[in-house]
């Protein structure tokens, strides 16, 4: 095939042409070049009988393309250069084991070489065919073994890439899952956040869910067989994976609201999607039948936010991610309290002031637990949960900016820092406090902000006594 017409590389070529052996393009990069599209990154092996030579060749590499060197400690046959704009790993081998680098490597799309010099593929484990038909397959039966994180990229793929698993590749990140348990969760974290961030990633969250999400997380694994009352049509697990199948249809319930969204950027996506997977987790631990003999779940939203904080801490989010999350999860059944109970442009007001620009990730998670309710009970209650939530979004829209306005006078971090706390109920109850004393007043200030922390700190202490 041509050699890609990439200036980058091309660039990168020309300071290599004096080495013996010309590097090979593997990876990423060339199933990239082969779909037309442009690589985040570039990736090269380079054969060759001394890493004394591999190491000058790359420090004069880096010397002509004013890039900085990093060696990982735990790869000495890799150099990676990169600054701000651009990442160029290296990796040094023996001229025979191309074949075993390329054989050792995840799926077949990305288990292919390039001579970009001359255009030549290298493809011993037909990656190019399943390229051509969207197909992804792992290149050895024990992929997943050697690295068990992709298991999670399989489903990473599948969302960006739009290519689908073949059966046995599926069969076999499925009896996988398990070992899930073993890998880093910041890895983890690392793919399963890009499918959560992706509007496509539907699909994808539904066939991981089992066993590849309740080996990840215990607390989706409990509610497998909890059965729910009339209000539900599935039991919790089902429930919930349909719940947060809805957070993947923006478009569709703009459209049941007849209304257009706020745009939502990834973060938010992944935050949405978390709070939609744990929102009912804690029914495992509260479901009881009432006189009646009718289900019931109370407090359920309480258990489900410290599930969640239990669940994702291995995957080591940032504390304002899991802040964020943590306070939907707890707090998600408030507009269903407004159905009931009533409401008003005042109290939409005060829930937009607590929860500031997640007022719309709440109001579209309460939407979408409705949506995901179609039992003999409900009686039209999404209907009317759609109209509520209109309602509170139109008001959201008129309040929004004079809210931003509004200084955030404390943070979540600054209050667990100052109490020596984890995420908990407390902080919500802290945060909730200066946030109606604000809405009041809205001259109310730092100062007397944190006169309301010292306050739980005192309390605190002579709690401890």
């Amino acid at each position: 095939m041509p050699t890609p017409d990439d200036p980058e590389l091309q660039h990168v070529l020309k300071h290599l042409r004096q080495t013996s052996r010309p590097p090979l393009l593997v990876g990423g990069a060339v199933r990239d070049y082969l779909l037309n599209k442009k690589p985040k990154d570039l990736d090269f092996l380079i054969s060759g009988s001394e890493i004394s030579e591999f190491e000058t060749t790359m420090a004069e590499l880096a010397d002509a393309l004013n890039l900085n060197t990093v060696r990982p400690a735990a790869f000495p046959e890799v150099i990676r250069l990169v600054n701000r704009d651009i990442s160029l790993d290296f990796t040094f081998i023996s001229p025979e084991t191309v074949t075993e680098n390329l054989m050792e490597r995840d799926f077949t799309v990305n288990a292919m070489a390039m001579n970009p010099v001359t255009g030549e593929i290298i493809d011993p484990a037909g990656g190019k065919n399943d390229l051509k038909h969207k197909k992804l397959r792992f290149v050895r039966e024990t992929a997943f073994q050697k690295d068990p994180v992709r298991i999670i990229r399989l489903f990473r793929f599948q969302t960006e890439l739009g290519f689908t698993p073949d059966a046995h590749t599926r069969q076999l990140a499925k009896k996988g899952a398990l070992l899930l348990n073993k890998p880093a969760g910041e890895r983890i974290r690392e793919e399963l956040f890009r499918i959560l961030a992706n509007d496509n990633g539907e699909n994808a969250i539904s066939e991981m869910a089992e066993p590849v999400l309740t080996a990840l997380f215990p607390a989706l694994a409990a509610i497998r067989d909890i059965p729910q009352n009339g209000y539900h049509h599935l039991g919790a697990f089902d429930h919930t994976l349909e719940v947060t199948s809805w957070t993947f249809r923006l478009d569709e319930l703009a459209s049941r609201l007849g209304t257009t969204l706020p745009a939502l950027a990834d973060e938010d996506k992944i935050i949405l999607r978390l709070s939609a997977l744990f929102h009912d987790t804690g029914k495992a631990d509260t479901y009881s039948l009432n006189e009646s003999g009718i289900t019931t779940f109370k407090k359920h939203q309480f258990h489900s936010a410290n599930h969640f904080l239990d669940d994702i801490a291995r995957l080591k989010p940032s504390n304002r991610l899991m802040e964020r999350a943590y306070i939907l999860v707890r707090r998600h059944m408030l507009f269903l309290n407004f159905m009931l109970n009533g409401y008003s442009e005042k109290s939409f007001r005060k829930l937009i002031n607590m929860m500031r620009e997640d007022s719309r990730l709440l109001a579209l998670l309460a939407l979408a637990d409705k949506l995901s309710a179609k039992g003999p009970l409900s009686n039209g209650s999404a209907d009317k949960m759609a109209e509520i939530v209109r309602k509170f979004i139109k008001t959201y829209k008129k309040e929004a900016e004079t809210i931003k306005k509004l200084p955030k006078l404390v943070s979540g971090e600054e209050i667990m820092d100052t109490l020596g706390l984890s995420p908990s109920p407390e902080i919500g109850k802290i945060l909730n406090e200066i946030a109606e004393k604000q809405l009041a007043d809205p001259a109310f200030s730092r100062e007397q902000a944190l006169k309301i922390i010292e306050k739980y700190r005192q309390k605190q202490e002579d709690a401890s006594q």
